[in-house]
């Protein structure tokens, strides 16, 4: 058999990839991403509006079980390969949970200033779109480098018109950079892994990869936003 090396950080991040013929692939892997998206914004909103879950994902038990439902569904929907049906599913319940775990910091968002939330949602969106465009833009070769260059210049320009919004001062704008910066490096290298394998990653192990990026970029820039808002 054959042993396929798998290409470092580095190499993921500064190779370009020809992507000709693995448009559907990566169209698969973007729709099934939506997917866990959309049932995290569900999963966070139920969870925000029931007091008892808010209180219960601040507590010891809370953390533990919140951490082995986050593993272990991930490794339930991987094991679903062979069953679409099941695996979407196992997607959906992975974005829905997340936004579970995640409900006690919207909550307080909501109730600090609910424009922390549309500030940390619409930062998140623009990293993913700024990306999202790139690869939609780049023809038959997917250059990560540019791609992060782009995603860049979109979280930098995000976050200053955050600050306009929110008023989060030059440390908050170059914060919420640096990890609007993290976020789009690690989508761009997700991206480039499911790229580069599209039949041996999969789609559902590749927007699980891409779902995890974005949504630890949203709950990163919901607590620093949280923080900052928090010192006035």
């Amino acid at each position: 058999m054959e042993h396929v090396e798998r290409p470092g950080i580095i190499a993921l991040a500064s190779t370009s990839v020809d992507i000709s013929g693995r448009t559907a692939t990566l169209e698969m892997t973007y729709t099934l991403l939506a997917v866990s998206v959309v049932f995290a914004g569900l999963g966070g909103y139920v969870g925000s509006e029931t007091g008892w879950l808010v209180e219960f994902f601040t507590t010891f038990v809370g953390i533990i079980v919140a951490l082995v439902l986050l593993n272990a569904i991930p490794m339930f929907a991987i094991a679903c390969l062979k069953s679409p049906g099941l695996g979407l599913i196992a997607l959906a319940a992975d974005g829905f949970v997340s936004g579970l775990v995640v409900s006690p910091a919207i909550y307080a968002a909501r109730v600090v200033d609910p424009r922390i939330l549309v500030v940390a949602m619409a930062l998140t969106g623009a990293i993913f779109a700024a990306v999202s465009a790139y690869v939609a833009s780049s023809g038959r070769v997917f250059s990560p480098p540019r791609a992060i260059a782009v995603g860049v210049f979109g979280s930098l320009v995000a976050a200053l018109l955050l600050n306009r919004y929110l008023e989060i001062g030059a440390l908050g704008v170059m914060l919420s950079a640096g990890l609007g910066a993290f976020g789009v490096f690690i989508l761009v290298i997700n991206t480039s892994r499911v790229l580069r394998d599209p039949e041996g990653t999969g789609a559902i192990p590749g927007a699980l990869m891409l779902f995890a990026g974005i949504f630890n970029v949203f709950v990163g820039v919901l607590n620093l936003l949280l923080r900052l808002t928090s010192r006035d």
